[in-house]
């Protein structure tokens, strides 16, 4: 995911070793922009250390964006190693989460997501299992050509 945003104009990607410490950025960077900001955990330990961060940012009432990741979807709700329940984590510091269960969500609840994050200021979470982070990415790195045979394949298998 990095390499897909590092070299687009506009953004600044700064890498940190701890979601925490990345949570705790992204505040600060909402907080001297004045414009949303993002930040990005990994499944299982790194969902739980954005917490503090996330807290903060939504009692600030800065504009923040969180992208968790979480165990492949198949295996959501089977115990599986470093599974958490992310819609009841940040159910007290978000105004809004949502689990991205299929890439044709993807559009759709990230804008969700901005939109409550940027119009009530606070933060909004999108939650991407393993699996749907899989497909998009073969979306994001096809060819033109091939992403919308890809894309309409896609959807002939979800109707």
């Amino acid at each position: 995911m990095a390499k897909a945003i590092h070299p687009r104009k506009g953004l600044a990607l700064v890498e940190v070793q701890h979601a925490e410490a990345s949570a705790l950025a992204t505040g600060g960077e909402a907080t001297i922009s004045s414009s949303l900001a993002v930040c990005v955990g990994a499944c299982g330990p790194g969902t739980a250390q954005l917490l503090n961060g996330l807290y903060d940012c939504h009692r600030n009432h800065l504009p923040v964006l969180a992208i968790v990741a979480q165990v492949p979807s198949y295996e959501i709700g089977s115990s599986y190693f470093q599974e958490t329940r992310p819609e009841l984590l940040f159910r007290d510091c978000s105004h809004y989460c949502a689990t991205i269960a299929v890439p044709a969500q993807a559009v759709r609840v990230t804008e969700a997501a901005v939109q409550v994050a940027l119009g009530r200021g606070g933060v909004g979470v999108v939650v991407l299992p393993a699996d749907v982070v899989v497909h998009l990415a073969a979306l994001a790195t096809a060819p033109p050509g091939e992403a919308a045979l890809r894309a309409a394949h896609l959807a002939h298998l979800l109707n």
